[in-house]
């Protein structure tokens, strides 16, 4: 799922750079908590609250958004 948002968002050449992001935020395990901060999901969103809700689908959605809003693309 995530991949195919990202494809979908800026092609296959920005997916590589994805995964690495995601590895180091919660090794692609979507109820990953941070037990520091609280930050929660593949992407780590602070608070958890801003994604709408734990399901891949919102964690995607968000995630995507996110690095689209703060970063531009994924590289």
């Amino acid at each position: 799922m995530v991949r195919r948002a990202v494809i979908a968002k800026w092609g296959e050449h920005e997916w590589p750079a994805t995964y690495e992001i995601i590895m180091h935020e919660s090794t692609f395990n979507p109820g990953a908590i941070n037990p520091s901060s609280g930050s929660c999901g593949l992407f780590q969103a602070l608070p958890c609250s801003k994604m709408g809700g734990m399901e891949l689908s919102n964690q995607v959605q968000w995630g995507v958004k996110y690095i689209e809003q703060r970063y531009g693309t994924p590289t």
